[in-house]
């Protein structure tokens, strides 16, 4: 997916862009609503969503941006943090929405985290500019604003294991932070809802 997901971005259209963001989105919104449809998942599971904190850069206050994106204003990073973005909020109104209303005999947690700047994992393989691809494989790696994959698991691990991680999320650290509010607003994580279900064709998912 992602490889198909890069090829339409090189495209740099509408379609392309708004297919980035949607695919994202609602590849993490169909597998866990499957998941729990199926019933694969235990009445004390954790669900773990992996965010980021470039989604405080994702910032736009609604699909309308989204509708009305075109190459002047598209970047791989603005996407990326759209879609962090987008995570939160699909996590939060999950958690505080539609698990309490469709699994409310269930005891289903939700924790989100900020998995660390990892420039030595394949991120880099996407940087068109070799001076660029060059700092992220070389430099970056040596700099204190960087972590490794092992702290990155050790976060996912805390998500997934820790009693006290239900609705919160874990930045820098792995301590528990605050997102930014507007991964908050509910009213926006509705909206973000609704057009996924729209999009997934499944309509009995709108909460």
């Amino acid at each position: 997916m992602d490889q198909k997901i890069w090829n339409f971005k090189k495209k740099s259209n509408k379609l392309s862009m708004i297919i980035t963001l949607y695919l994202f989105q609602t590849g993490t919104m169909y597998l866990t609503l499957r998941l729990l449809e199926e019933k694969l998942l235990n009445e004390n599971a954790t669900i773990v969503i992996v965010s980021s904190d470039l989604h405080k850069r994702g910032l736009k206050q609604s699909y309308e941006y989204i509708e009305n994106l075109n190459a002047g204003n598209y970047g791989g990073m603005a996407v990326y943090s759209q879609t962090k973005l987008f995570n939160l909020l699909f996590a939060n109104y999950l958690l505080k929405s539609y698990l309490p209303k469709h699994y409310d005999k269930y005891r289903i947690k939700v924790a989100t985290l900020h998995p660390g700047f990892i420039p030595t994992t394949e991120l880099s393989r996407q940087i068109q500019n070799r001076f660029l691809r060059i700092v992220m494989q070389r430099i970056l790696p040596i700099l204190p604003i960087t972590t490794t994959v092992e702290d990155g698991a050790r976060r996912i691990y805390k998500a997934a294991t820790d009693p006290e991680s239900n609705g919160r999320y874990i930045g820098n650290g792995n301590i528990y932070v605050e997102e930014h509010v507007t991964a908050r607003d509910q009213t926006l994580a509705k909206q973000l809802w609704d057009r996924s279900c729209e999009l997934l064709d499944r309509q009995d998912w709108i909460s």
